[in-house]
């Protein structure tokens, strides 16, 4: 009986593992529609051996004439070409496609190329010849013809194409992925589905995880809306007798315009980039339909309300409302004018009005169907006008009191103190008072002591944006909040759930400080989790099954994060910096990381040193007290100036204090919840956590879902840095898919085995192949438990393997085909 059993000694995992399903699902579609065979005679196919181990990066090996490699080029990185001859001192000479010839050095190392359609080949693992070189064509060649996705392993590699495709995210594509997406193209529908697949049928009991990574402007936030519309589908496809209008997934889609409007704002390298983390649950009832959703948040970066660097924007929000507010809402909104210079916060105006017209209608229509009324609306907008107006206020010294005070002199400054403070509910006073005099508090034994303390300009403006910060800070919060109560089952920890995680792309600019810190380090514990979670698990897996098995060439980012979360860090030493009782100096803070982190990924920079395309350096920065960091993805130069005081993050008391005793009753009920970090000062321990303590225990309970959830991975790659539609720098590219481990990804899949399976699922999925009359057949489509898993799968083998293929040896695979064509690869390894 040809089975595929391993050597029982040897070998003692209780896992089945089987190649790609793929091929099973395109005999099925062809024998269903008559396309292929006539005869009920099943189709042989012999085995194809293959050594598992990672000897599968093409070598030169004997180079002939006229062989075909791929040869490193200027423009294209690697180029395929044929060897045009080889010299008796072992120089090469190849020929490029377009007939330029370039003579190489002897033992040039040169991959072998082979003769692929790259459009059929939708899993780099079909590479044979597999080297980064071919994995680079392949993903060249496929965005030339505009197919934008091809797997890679486990994970999906999705190129951003910076045009619109109707028809690849249309309502046809979400119902043809829906009836068949194993048949079909790699797509992050496909990748939808076999997430929703593998929670239905409760693999491994598992809550399921899609995450979503790449660099800023690689398409993320557009991958995650796509997935989010496919799984809501799901849902509206089984369900009947529903309106749309009062289904949870319309509202769970629209929460999607609400959060892009107020969380996303355009930079130089994207213009819809998320400047917050999200993870959003979907949850399923018992039946897998739909319960609700829940949605947590990482990260708010505040700092763009005041400022932004020249050729970007604040959030999307502020200019959807000026380009859209009518005449009525201009006027309760007291907003005098609608020109977006008219405010300083606001700046630069870069995109076209008619996108953001566009914008703001889907906006609003999204808040109305979340179940935001029009009275709540428009107290979030009067919100948002009172930053606006705030960010007109200016100070100056007055002689008269000998102090600075609000500068009443100036038009824009005067009426932005008055119109920000009716719009914010308190007197006319009181927000002049709180801006320019600080509040100290003395305490000596039973005594307490109250000074009040003229501030100087600078701390005038600090305190001003320190309240639009808060302020819209807080809104975004309250946003996030109303949404959950709208959208989140009641049971939701009784729920099973698809998380779908959304977060900022690596970050490398002009200027880099506590923001971009925050957000790489993001990157960089997502980086650790794939490499923990699928390359070295794989390796251990392997070995531990007794398999042949060299070890990967990988980059392990261990160090990287050690750096900055590890005692002593980055991290801790600018925690401690914010708990001295004296003001910081920028230099100091910079040489104290220097001197006291004694690592290779940390450097002082230099002002000397070439600047690659994936690095970043201010003007001026050698003469900038700043610290270099090496990241998986890149090195980026952080400048410390600010950096100790943005991490502390401190709110002035009266600031909070003042919008307590708001006569708005909106704007009071915002800061009176006494779980929200900024109204909960008389925490102290609160009041002393830095925004990066914070921001490493949420990332830390963010990972601690992940790592109990079955990870799925979708890595966006942007083609280009310009963003231009059409358009593959192939060096560009290559450095992407060197730093997030592709190529290793791919050698795993192709020297291993991509899908596995416990006996109990294979039984329950495969027991239809037994012949009615085979023994054991009805027990095996019953729910089988696990005491006779392994005796039921046995019993399927001889089904799936044909009897006229060659037995195979121990450690081999064997490809046989039973019914419909079937083409289906297995390897079993027996129970502990």
């Amino acid at each position: 009986m040809n089975t595929v059993l391993l050597d029982r000694q040897q070998h003692k995992s209780n896992i089945l593992l089987t190649t790609t399903r793929k091929s099973l699902g395109k005999a099925q579609h062809k024998f269903h529609n008559g396309k292929e065979g006539t005869s009920n005679k099943p189709q042989i196919f012999h085995a194809e051996k293959r050594d598992r181990t990672t000897t599968v990066i093409s070598t030169t090996a004997r180079l002939t004439k006229g062989m075909k490699v791929f040869a490193p080029h200027q423009e294209h990185v690697w180029s395929s070409a044929r060897v045009n001859d080889i010299e008796k001192d072992g120089k090469i000479t190849i020929r490029f496609h377009d007939q330029t010839v370039k003579s190489l050095a002897a033992n040039t190392w040169l991959p072998l190329a082979g003769d692929y359609d790259y459009l059929e080949c939708d899993d780099l693992g079909q590479i044979s010849l597999l080297s980064k070189a071919a994995v680079l064509d392949c993903v060249r060649s496929r965005y030339s013809h505009q197919v934008f996705y091809v797997r890679a392993g486990n994970t999906l590699l999705a190129v951003n194409p910076f045009e619109t495709f109707p028809l690849l995210y249309g309502n046809q594509a979400v119902n043809d992925y829906l009836q068949r997406a194993q048949e079909l193209s790699p797509h992050v529908f496909s990748v939808a589905d076999k997430t929703y697949n593998h929670l239905c049928r409760q693999v491994d009991d598992s809550n399921q995880s899609i995450i979503i990574s790449g660099e800023s402007g690689a398409g993320k936030t557009c991958s995650a809306r796509y997935i989010m519309k496919y799984l809501t589908s799901i849902g509206t496809h089984n369900a009947s007798n529903i309106t749309p209008a009062d289904h949870i997934e319309m509202k769970i889609l629209d929460s999607n315009p609400i959060l892009e409007a107020f969380g996303n704002a355009q930079t130089k390298k994207n213009d819809n980039s998320s400047r917050f983390g999200k993870f959003i649950q979907i949850q399923y009832s018992d039946n897998f339909q739909i319960a609700g959703a829940f949605l947590e948040t990482y990260l708010l970066e505040k700092t763009r309300v005041i400022s932004h660097a020249a050729g970007e924007r604040t959030f999307h929000i502020f200019y959807q409302m000026l380009c859209g507010v009518g005449p009525e809402e201009q006027l309760e909104w007291k907003l005098p004018t609608s020109n977006h210079q008219a405010y300083k916060y606001v700046g630069d105006y870069w995109l076209t009005p008619e996108t953001d017209c566009e914008t703001w209608q889907a906006t609003r229509e999204a808040m109305t169907d979340v179940g935001l009324s029009t009275h709540d609306q428009n107290d979030i907008f009067k919100v948002l006008s009172a930053v606006l107006h705030l960010g007109n206020v200016s100070f100056h010294h007055s002689s008269d009191v000998d102090a600075v005070v609000v500068n009443m002199n100036s038009l824009d400054s005067a009426s932005g103190i008055d119109y920000a403070a009716s719009l914010l509910g308190v007197e006319a006073g009181q927000l002049p008072t709180v801006l320019t005099v600080r509040t100290i508090t003395a305490s000596h034994r039973r005594r307490h002591s109250v000074f009040h303390k003229p501030c100087d300009a600078g701390e005038c403006t600090t305190r001003r944006d320190c309240l639009a910060k808060m302020l819209y800070n807080r809104i975004f919060q309250w946003l996030v909040e109303f949404i959950n109560v709208n959208i989140c089952a009641s049971d939701v920890f009784n729920r099973k759930f698809i998380g779908l995680l959304d977060v900022y792309g690596f970050e490398s600019f002009e200027n880099n400080s506590l923001e971009q810190l925050c957000i790489n380090y993001a990157n960089e514990k997502l980086q650790q989790h794939f490499v923990e979670n699928y390359i070295k698990m794989q390796e251990e897996e392997y070995l531990a099954e007794g398999f042949h098995w060299q070890p990967l060439d990988y980059e392990d980012n261990h160090n990287s994060v050690q750096l900055l979360e590890g005692t002593p860090g980055i991290f801790s030493l600018l925690n401690e910096e914010c708990s001295l009782m004296r003001e910081s100096e920028a230099p100091a803070v910079a040489d104290r990381i220097l001197a006291q982190l004694s690592s290779s990924l940390l450097s002082r920079p230099d002002a000397g040193a070439a600047m690659s395309h994936r690095s970043s350096r201010p003007s001026g920065s050698s003469h900038m007290p700043a610290f270099t960091v090496l990241h998986y993805a890149g090195s980026v130069i952080y400048e410390v100036e600010n950096l100790v005081e943005k991490n502390k993050d401190k709110i002035p008391e009266e600031l909070v204090g003042l919008l307590q005793g708001s006569q708005n009753t909106f704007i009071r009920s915002l800061f009176t919840c006494v779980q929200d970090e900024n109204c909960n000062h008389d925490s102290k321990k609160r009041q002393n956590q830095t925004v990066l303590s914070k921001f490493k225990s949420s990332l830390m309970s963010l990972m601690s879902v992940l790592n109990r959830s079955k990870p799925h991975y979708i890595r966006c790659v942007k083609p280009n840095c310009a963003s231009r539609a059409r358009f593959f720098d192939s060096r560009y590219v290559m450095s992407q898919l060197e730093a997030c481990g592709i190529l290793q990804t791919v050698q795993i899949a192709k020297a291993g085995f991509p899908d596995r399976l416990t006996y109990v699922e294979f039984s329950n999925r495969y027991g239809c192949l037994l012949k009615r009359n085979t023994p054991g057949h009805t027990k095996s489509r019953q729910s089988i438990g696990s005491g006779s898993s392994r005796s039921s799968a046995n019993r399927i083998m001889p089904c799936t393997v044909s009897h006229e293929a060659s037995a195979p040896q121990h450690g081999q695979c064997a490809l046989g085909t039973y019914f419909f064509c079937i083409s289906l690869q297995m390897y079993l390894v027996t129970t502990k």
